[in-house]
């Protein structure tokens, strides 16, 4: 080997100095001390807004610029919001209550997501679906739907059934319209190379499409996961018979106990919270090639 090939080979070599690793190993402690601040403020500004909030609803309860029979003490509704745990944890009648609620979210919202994806990608995959079903899909969600829930009854009876049911349409239409826009979604580019490949019509709708309308998807699912929460509690106060949670607010709204229907809505927005996080997880882990800019930091 030449001076000249020798002399080459050492300048393509990359020059690794000492100090690298240690200013590497400071940069990743930084950054670890940075997200640790980020989130530890993100908790303390959680913990003060929601001190704030109790003390301003006190503070008009106090004042009585509202009825007690609207707006009730906010002590007294910690209060019952411990009580209510409590029953939870313990086994008691809010346990029950809490499952049947459970039950009918996610039976629903499994029908909601399974039937609005089947239907989302017929719209958004032939001229059929977006001429004909399209425009009956929109005409159907317009419809209040709370108005089925006698005729659910009648034709399910007075068990889960009609509550499942109303929780499911409800939960249906955001799934439909992502999934149909979704489809849509692929780009000229994608589509022509797929066409260059003589992949088939199904090929290109499973291996480009429906990957492509994945992020489309899952925003739709995050929305229905929120909107079953709110079908099975409404199905729940409207169809009687053996009830969840939405039963046990009616009840309490007859005796006139306004704390136990606020600790109520609380234990259902953890409910609801629970639901829209688990879609959360689910779409982190199936589109992990899609992250919001946020989650990439």
């Amino acid at each position: 080997m030449s001076q000249k090939d020798s002399l080459a080979l050492s300048a393509e070599e990359p020059s690794v100095s000492p100090a690298a690793a240690p200013v590497s190993g400071r940069r990743t402690e930084s950054s670890l001390r940075r997200a640790f601040r980020g989130r530890l403020g993100t908790v303390v500004g959680l913990i003060l807004f929601g001190v704030i909030f109790i003390l301003v609803w006190e503070g008009i309860f106090q004042l009585k610029v509202l009825s007690k029979f609207i707006i009730p003490s906010a002590f007294k509704t910690l209060e019952e919001i411990v009580r209510i745990f409590g029953n939870v944890f313990s086994g008691g009648v809010y346990l029950t209550a809490t499952w049947i609620t459970i039950e009918e979210i996610a039976v629903g919202f499994a029908l909601g997501m399974v039937a609005g994806i089947v239907l989302g990608i017929i719209i958004g995959e032939t001229a059929f679906g977006r001429r004909v079903l399209m425009p009956y899909v929109v005409g159907f969600n317009a419809m209040p739907k709370v108005a089925f829930a006698p005729l659910f009854v009648a034709a399910l009876g007075f068990g889960l059934a009609p509550k499942i049911l109303m929780a499911a349409i409800i939960a249906f239409f955001p799934v439909v319209v992502n999934t149909a826009t979704g489809i849509e979604s692929a780009s000229d580019n994608e589509l022509m190379l797929f066409r260059a490949i003589e992949a088939s019509r199904w090929k290109t709708l499973w291996k480009l499409k429906f990957p492509t309308a994945l992020p489309f998807v899952f925003a739709g699912l995050k929305i229905a996961a929120v909107l079953a929460v709110i079908g099975a509690v409404v199905a729940d106060i409207l169809s009687g018979g053996k009830g969840g949670l939405g039963k046990s607010i009616m009840i309490a709204s007859i005796d006139l106990q306004t704390a136990t229907i606020f600790a109520l809505i609380v234990l259902l927005s953890i409910v609801g919270l629970v639901v829209y996080l688990i879609v959360a997880v689910a779409e982190h882990y199936i589109v992990h090639w899609r992250q919001p800019k946020w989650r990439r930091k």
